[in-house]
């Protein structure tokens, strides 16, 4: 199976929350029908608790369980044939060669901008590696991607994106209770199935996304049932964000994408 004209040893998905427990069940039926054989690894330090089960897809029984493992033996229990296992820690300086190597795909469902720019810093650094990083808020986001890999090489999305260089704290050094008072964006269930179909859509279609189309990033609305590509080869969709579920949208998103794709 071919990522972006290399064959993956390593597919890391990095956050087993809101968005990657709806991204991990399409992925692992796709791998499975593609007869992947490299390692996938779901990577969350964080527990299941049940205000998590309103948007998350798991079972009551995972309620206290860590994410990344509960997930991993469900998912080995139903897919034999993959080789899945669990990294119950949060990704940061000290353990990021765990995550991302030569020849490896990451698909990063984190809600912290600091693992998201630690991640893509480590990618520049090694051969052969794809990073796909969906983000949301409550209404709104967007997928963005690196790809360093061959003769495909796309711009590096900090360079886009100021505020990846925000620094909300290295989560594999903070402590239980600094842990605890992190704050968490706004999520809403639609969003996150959003964020999820976006990131799977990338990850089967990052050579011809790349190659074909130039695009940098994908960014999708939920209250305009919306989705639009972004990059050199399309008109970049200029829509303002929704801040909150009082406001009004500032354009017509729908619209606004499709006249960018024309």
């Amino acid at each position: 199976m071919l990522v972006a004209g290399f064959e993956p040893e390593l597919i890391s998905i990095v956050g087993c929350g809101g968005t990657g427990t709806h991204l991990i069940p399409p992925l692992c039926r796709y791998l499975n029908a593609e007869k992947y054989e490299g390692i996938i690894k779901f990577v969350d330090g964080d527990k299941y608790e049940e205000s998590n089960l309103n948007r998350q897809e798991i079972h009551e029984s995972a309620i206290g369980q860590n994410k990344a493992s509960a997930l991993a033996d469900a998912y080995n229990e139903k897919y034999e044939d993959l080789s899945i296992v669990a990294y119950p820690w949060f990704v940061g300086k000290s353990n990021i060669d765990n995550v991302v190597t030569d020849n490896s795909v990451i698909l990063v469902a984190a809600d912290n901008y600091t693992v998201r720019r630690q991640i893509i810093e480590k990618a520049v650094t090694t051969d052969n590696t794809v990073v796909i990083i969906g983000g949301n808020d409550a209404y709104d986001g967007d997928v963005l991607f690196y790809v360093h890999a061959g003769f495909l090489n796309t711009p590096n999305p900090i360079d886009r994106h100021p505020e990846l260089k925000n620094d909300d704290g290295d989560r594999s050094e903070l402590s239980c209770e600094e842990l605890s008072n992190l704050p968490g964006n706004p999520q809403t269930l639609v969003a996150n199935l959003f964020a999820a179909t976006a990131m799977f859509a990338t990850f089967i279609n990052i050579g011809d996304i790349v190659v074909r189309k130039n695009v940098k990033e994908i960014y999708f609305n939920t209250r305009s049932c919306a989705m639009g590509l972004v990059g050199a080869d399309v008109r970049t969709v200029q829509i303002e964000r929704i801040p909150n579920e009082d406001s009004e949208p500032k354009a017509d998103i729908a619209e606004a994408i499709k006249e960018a794709l024309k």
